[in-house]
């Protein structure tokens, strides 16, 4: 059996629930997690799986430890107390989720004597080494020494060669989603089509946009409803402006009190959501920070799998999940008359059901957690393989 510990740095954001199916394998693979803080185990409970804190909560007690922890942390290096505690469970490999965490976890990867493998996902790729140049000297020495690296698209694997990763390293595996959690099911049209975006209040979400993509379709005489799940950032000028600006474009005469501001809700509740929803708006686009998707939303393969009308945008991998005219329909990001027209097309042809049926096959052939968990069970087994082969042949020579 393999043993995977997966390294993040808070166990584990709503926002981040993605990563759950993968620590949660079949039989085949064991893991444990390490991270620095916990939130939300009571939406995503770890079943048997260890779990090791770094720093770990009894170092609080220590005074010196502790700073010296803290301090060992915020300068990017795992202490070594939890390499200690780490080395006990016997790990095979680390995955590392996120750029950054990975740089921050090669000092326990040489402790430790095992691979890493990095998984990027979108703030960590496009955004970070554009503000803080320090990036490119820590993703330099990330690619050198780490054996692997997952992104989710084409999109994604173009920006790690462009940031400088060797292509050799970088292996494609889609974001899987539980398909038992989300049965597609015949289900009745609303009278009055509804509307869902879902997403942070980060302008990489181009939730403006697609607001405004109502305010015009309503203009061509659709009638319909919008609901919008997600909140500002605590703390975030930028998100606080994109909040109110939100609510500015729904007191407009087309939109008003034909808005729902949701709020940010757990897991669940946002797929609850979704199956009361016709279309599912999908405005992404490059934020001025540089900040991206990164691959896909994995709320957008959500919608699709449960059958709603899909709208999006070609940023990053989101043409991956919407085949435009096939499993959905697509703009130009930033393109809100485009947007505007697509969502009208969508309202006329809601009945239409062959889109909504080849988007869910294309889920179940592709975006399925299964498929995920066979694709990084073989990416594992032939990174140990190779590692241990390398061993070996050095072991022989001398």
């Amino acid at each position: 059996m393999i043993r995977v510990l997966h390294a993040i740095d808070v166990y584990l954001r709503v926002s981040e629930n993605w990563i759950y199916p993968q620590i949660h394998c079949d039989s085949e693979v064991s893991s444990a997690v390490l991270c620095r803080n916990v939130e939300n185990l009571d939406q995503f409970p770890l079943r048997k799986v260890p779990m090791f804190l770094d720093p770990p909560r009894w170092s609080e007690s220590l005074g010196i430890p502790r700073l010296i922890n803290s301090l060992a942390f915020r300068a990017g290096h795992s202490s070594l107390v939890a390499a200690v505690a780490v080395r006990r469970w016997k790990p095979d490999l680390i995955h590392a989720h996120f750029g950054m965490h990975g740089w921050s976890l090669l000092p326990l990867k040489q402790r430790l004597r095992i691979p890493m493998i990095t998984s990027f996902y979108g703030i960590d790729a496009w955004a970070l080494p554009e503000r803080n140049a320090l990036w490119h000297d820590r993703y330099r020495e990330l690619f050198e020494s780490g054996e692997s690296f997952i992104v989710e698209g084409p999109a994604m694997g173009d920006r790690l060669k462009a940031i400088g990763c060797a292509a050799s390293k970088i292996h494609t595996v889609h974001i899987g989603i539980d398909l038992s959690a989300l049965p597609l099911s015949s289900r009745k049209l609303n009278a009055v089509p509804r509307v869902l975006m879902l997403g942070r209040f980060t302008e990489k979400k181009g939730l403006i946009d697609g607001l405004r993509a109502c305010v015009e379709a309503r203009r061509r005489g659709g009638d319909f409803l919008v609901t919008i799940v997600g909140d500002a950032v605590s703390g975030d000028k930028t998100s606080a402006s994109i909040k109110a600006e939100l609510h500015k474009i729904a007191a407009s005469p087309e939109l008003n009190n034909r808005v729902c501001f949701a709020g940010s809700v757990p897991v669940a509740k946002s797929r609850a959501l979704m199956r009361e929803h016709d279309i599912f708006l999908c405005p992404s686009k490059h934020a001025r920070d540089g900040d991206a998707e990164g691959g896909s939303p994995v709320s957008l393969t959500e919608a699709m799998a449960l059958g709603l009308h899909c709208i999006g945008t070609r940023h990053c991998d989101i043409p991956e999940v919407i085949r435009h005219g096939e499993t959905g329909l697509l703009a130009t990001s930033g393109d809100i008359q485009a947007l505007a027209a697509l969502l009208a097309e969508a309202i006329e042809n809601l009945e239409e059901t062959r889109m909504r049926e080849h988007g869910r096959k294309h889920i179940e052939e592709r975006f399925s957690a299964s498929a995920q968990r066979e694709a990084f069970q073989k990416i594992y087994s032939v990174l140990i393989a190779r590692v241990a082969n390398r061993t070996h042949a050095s072991s022989f020579v001398r």
